[in-house]
């Protein structure tokens, strides 16, 4: 009797996505489409729940704040799994800002600002409207401004945080 001989497809191009920096403890995944095999997500380190570990394109929940690695892996019957990693990089929570209270300052006279201090990673970004008055460092949470050029008016002084990934927040 003759012998069957079944061969199975090779897995290839597997991608498991680019890694990513978030700020939310959710994320969608974006393996490529498997044209040969099934795959399968497992958590490689940090945390995560998959909505359906076996879809390329699955949510991924609660999320621990630093690096989370996924793996991506795929297999046909008895070929080697084939597989690729990513990592989702949580950002924790921004401080909230805090611009300090109203001031009123004399024309010709400085005056200090105080806001709210800034976690590791945050910028902070002292601003003005109209820009006619002088701030000494627009990067420091505590600095002074001036109305040495500026005339007597109202004027809206804004602190901006910020941390590269999440959306700017700010107070005034």
């Amino acid at each position: 009797l003759p012998v069957t001989v079944k061969v199975d497809a090779k897995p290839t191009n597997v991608s498991a996505g680019a890694d990513k920096s978030i700020c939310t403890n959710t994320f969608t995944l974006a393996a490529n489409v498997i044209t040969v095999g099934t795959g399968k997500w497992t958590v490689k380190s940090g945390t995560g729940n998959f909505a359906d570990n076996t879809q390329n394109n699955t949510t991924l929940s609660n999320l621990t704040v630093g690096a989370n690695e996924y793996k991506w892996t795929v297999t046909n019957g008895v070929c080697a799994p084939v597989s690729d990693s990513v990592i989702i990089t949580r950002t924790g929570s921004m401080s909230t800002p805090n611009a300090g209270a109203d001031i009123k300052i004399c024309e010709g006279n400085t005056v200090n600002l105080s806001a709210s201090t800034l976690q590791v990673g945050e910028t902070g970004t002292w601003s003005i409207t109209p820009s006619t008055l002088t701030i000494a460092n627009t990067a420091s949470p505590v600095t002074t401004i001036s109305s040495t050029t500026g005339k007597a008016g109202t004027y809206s002084v804004k602190w901006t945080i910020g941390n590269g990934v999440c959306p700017d927040q700010a107070d005034s």
